[in-house]
């Protein structure tokens, strides 16, 4: 099931499968899912999983918990999609099966299209990452545990400012087109 969903972060966190909805559960399920999409690939320890989604203070009860929310996810994304790893868990999918990382692909398309001079290109690709949004990333997860700015790392010095703030921007022969400049890929480093 891995290759045909697209798990979303960019607004409220959500998976289609098929291109439909599918029910995640509550907030600290979805909040799992976010951790682990942010760091796909990666190994994210039990112990930060719990730290993130109790707040630093854990039911007894909270890695019995925990396994039953991998195994809720499992059954909505794939079994081989979340990965039991040495005190933690990874998201294995294709990284084009996260909208955080489609953007910053198309983001960085636009942009080296912008320094070849195709503006055109420059606009359709950055109109599509925009596109991808759908509201503040990680929109309904920050319900249940330290705020959603705690899930994504701060800028780094010099860094320009973290806003997906769409700008105009003379591009070719005088025309002017909006496309994303600001630093928008910047909300989803890790």
């Amino acid at each position: 099931m891995t290759g045909e969903v697209d798990v979303r972060l960019l607004g409220p966190v959500d998976v289609l499968s098929g291109g439909r909805s599918v029910p995640l559960g509550g907030p600290r399920q979805r909040r799992l899912l976010s951790l682990l999409a942010s760091d796909n690939g990666r190994v994210v320890s039990i112990d930060r999983i719990v730290d993130e989604l109790w707040t630093g203070d854990p039911p007894p009860s909270a890695e019995a918990t925990l396994r039953t929310y991998v195994s809720r996810l499992r059954r909505v994304i794939g079994v081989d999609a979340v990965v039991a790893r040495s005190r933690g868990y990874s998201l294995e999918v294709e990284p084009e099966c996260i909208d955080a990382r489609r953007f910053e692909r198309l983001l960085a398309e636009g942009r080296c299209s912008l320094e070849q001079g195709a503006a055109g290109a420059a606009a359709d690709r950055l109109t599509a990452a925009l596109d991808l949004w759908r509201g503040p990333a990680y929109g309904d997860v920050g319900d249940t545990a330290e705020p959603v700015s705690e899930l994504v790392p701060p800028p780094e010095p010099g860094d320009p400012p973290v806003n997906p703030v769409v700008s105009g921007i003379e591009l070719d022969a005088g025309a002017a087109v909006c496309v994303a400049l600001d630093e928008p890929a910047s909300l989803l480093r890790r």
